[in-house]
Order: C-alpha cells, then structure tokens, then sequence
C-alpha cells in the first residue's frame, strides 16, 4: 500500500469521526419515530447516537440516530431531520468566552487520588453536571457545585476527582476522606457532589463547599429534636474555604477563623482576620489565596 493511500485513509477516517461529533445543542425538540416529542437540554452527537436531558423524564436519555425524526433547537431552527444534519453555529452575539480558572487537568475521571496525582484520568466518557438544588434545573455552564451523571444515567460516585471542559472538580466526599486530621468534624449533606476549583497555583487549589460541625449538628438535633433542632442544625452549615495542598497532598479545610488564621499567619501576616465572626471573610480569604496559590 503506497504512503499515499495510506495518508487519504488516514483523512478519510478522521473526517468520519469529525462528522459524527457534532456541536452540541443547548436546548430544543428532538421528535422521535414513534411520534413522541420531547423538550431538552444540552443534546450531543455522539457515535451515531443523540445524548440529550429530558426536561420532563428529568434523565439523561440515548437513542439511536435512526429513532430520531427531526432535532431543532429554541428558534425552530432544524439541526437534523430525516438522516440529516445542519450547521449549529451559535450567533457571534451568544458566543460567551469562560473566563474561569482552568488548571488545565487532562479531561477525564480520576477514580483514585493516585491517578490524579498522576494526572492520567481512570476513564474518560461523557459526563453531564446536574445542579446540586434537586429540581429539574440543568446547565452545560459551568458550575461551582454539582453532581455529574454519565450517559447511561448513572450519577459518579467515589470517584476523587473530574475534569470537566478545562475545570477541576473534587468530589466533598474524596475531600473529607482525604482532609487534614484536624479538620475531622466537617461533614456534609452531599458526600457525591462536586465543588470546582476556584483558583490555584503550584502551592495550592482553592475551592468553597458547603460544610457543617458534625458536634454541633449533633448537638442541636440532641437538644431540641423535630423542626427546630432541625433548624438549628442547619444553622452550624456553612460555605468553607478549602484548600488542596499540592506539597502535602490533602485538603485543609477553614473551618472557622481561627483555624483559617493559623493557616494564613505564616505564609500571608496581613491577611490575618480579626474574627468578629465565628467564620472568617470569604471574599478576604480568596484576596489571601490569589497571593499565596
């Protein structure tokens, strides 16, 4: 086989590949062949299959590009009917540059703590982030807290960590497992949610979850029971500065200001918080971290 031939094989095979991954579609109509129509959000082409969220089912659903009729977005404009497809190039004045930190992790899962650190992803298929608030409400965006789910509908569990678009997610549960020993009465309601990395440098990644004090938890559901311990308890939650440490491989949590000021005092004197508050400033806490990471 001459070199030639080779290299427009080479050619022919990428452009198949190319033209089966299409841009994904915000949201739309995806008609089916049996009739039914259905509302959705973030539709991908992928291998010969369309990947879209059903609004109404609330999942994640697959079918075969030969179920599929006709696919149009928002505007009714047709993105794919009867075996074909049309541009989908949004509008020069849609088009949104993310301007968000990116530690640039190679795109994947990391099951354990020892592929991240080795920054090879366990696998790599793709995943949809679901907003943490329970309803119905989906995004692509990019979000600071979420679950993610693959496209066989099943949301990722004990895994460590996810890169997402460029953005890196820890999961709170692999942040708890993996914290500093005096941090070990921080605790959550979302042990399989993710929380995005912020900002960071070649000393730490910065990030925000919601964590709460597992004593005084307990202590206001002990002491009052019902609605009101209830109440209470969720009074102790709050959102907590976490840091990565890149050096000592493990999360510090900020659990309250003084914790938060023996961390800073060393590295950063003048960020040292007075503490009028039980916890510390966030927006003063992310100033220290920019300097610092």
């Amino acid at each position: 086989m001459t070199k030639f031939l080779i290299n427009c094989i080479l050619l022919l095979q990428f452009a198949l590949c190319t033209a089966q991954q299409k841009e994904p579609v915000a949201s739309g109509i995806v008609t089916h062949k049996d009739g039914k129509m259905a509302g959705f959000r973030e539709l991908q082409f992928i291998n010969g299959k369309v990947l879209y969220y059903n609004i109404s089912t609330r999942k994640s659903e697959l079918y075969e590009m030969s179920e599929i009729v006709s696919i149009a977005d928002d505007n009714q404009k047709i993105l794919y009917k009867d075996g074909t497809h049309y541009e989908n190039k949004p509008e020069p004045s849609k088009i949104v540059n993310d301007t968000l930190y990116k530690p640039n992790y190679p795109e994947g899962i990391y099951t354990t703590k020892e592929d991240f650190l080795a920054r090879k992803p366990s696998y790599n298929e793709p995943v949809i982030p679901i907003s943490v608030r329970g309803d119905d409400y989906y995004t692509d965006t990019i979000e600071d807290h979420c679950f993610f789910i693959k496209i066989n509908e099943s949301k990722i569990r004990r895994v460590f960590a996810i890169s997402y678009k460029g953005h890196l997610y820890f999961r709170i549960g692999a942040i708890l497992d993996n914290r500093n020993k005096s941090d070990r009465a921080q605790d959550t309601d979302f042990p399989q949610s993710f929380a995005r990395v912020l900002m960071g440098g070649e000393n730490y990644y910065y990030l925000e979850a919601n964590l709460t004090n597992i004593w005084a938890r307990g202590a206001a559901y002990g002491g009052f029971g019902g609605i009101v311990g209830s109440s209470l308890a969720n009074s102790w939650k709050y959102k907590k500065g976490i840091v990565w440490d890149i050096k000592n491989i493990e999360f510090n949590i900020f659990k309250n200001c003084k914790d938060y000021n023996e961390f800073i005092k060393s590295k950063l004197s003048g960020a040292v918080q007075q503490c009028t508050e039980n916890q510390p400033e966030l927006h003063e806490v992310r100033k220290a971290m920019l300097k610092i990471k």
